[in-house]
């Protein structure tokens, strides 16, 4: 019985290896790789751990509040804006720590500049959800047709929310601003 019992437990603890090794092989035909999170430095940069390797990445196609706050393109008046959005909404800062987990597996597909997609929330990208948290923008001169359309509703519907930096009318002009250029 015993013997009986252990054969079943080997079995199916092979059975699962098989289908992980299966999955993981699979995410790696389309461009997406399992990367580990390692560290949350903000809600722009994150550090994972690919076979050993470190790869510290961004969020594809967006500019996020943190890189708009320290960002020199803004006069004075939107920088203490953002700051002041900061105080008001202190969620905003730690969004990433509070939605994603470390030593945790993402799906991640690398893009140019150390700019990658990671799928945060099934399908949905972590860009996409810093675009309908209203914590991030599209960047101005991002051309990918194939992802604009996601990115392009997820920001209106922020902005029909009035969510993150939509709620306020003069971040609302400091990032017309951005486009404006």
């Amino acid at each position: 019985m015993r013997i009986y019992i252990l054969t079943i437990i080997f079995a199916t603890s092979l059975f699962a290896l098989e289908n992980t090794l299966r999955v993981t092989k699979k995410s790696h035909d389309d461009g997406q790789y399992l990367f580990l999170l390692k560290k949350i430095y903000n809600n722009t940069y994150m550090k994972f751990k690919y076979k050993n390797t470190p790869y510290t990445c961004r969020p594809y196609a967006v500019v996020t509040l943190d890189e708009m706050e320290k960002s020199l393109v803004f006069n004075e008046v939107c920088q203490d804006a953002f700051k002041k959005y900061y105080i008001n909404n202190p969620y905003a800062k730690s969004y990433a720590k509070l939605h994603l987990h470390l030593e945790q597996l993402y799906h991640l597909e690398p893009k140019k500049r150390r700019d990658c997609i990671m799928y945060s929330q099934g399908t949905r990208s972590y860009a996409e959800s810093l675009l309908y948290e209203g914590l991030a923008v599209i960047k101005p001169s991002f051309r990918d047709e194939l992802w604009k359309f996601r990115l392009n509703r997820a920001q209106l519907s922020a902005k029909d929310k009035r969510e993150g930096v939509w709620g306020t009318t003069l971040l609302r002009e400091c990032i017309a601003g951005i486009y404006a250029e």
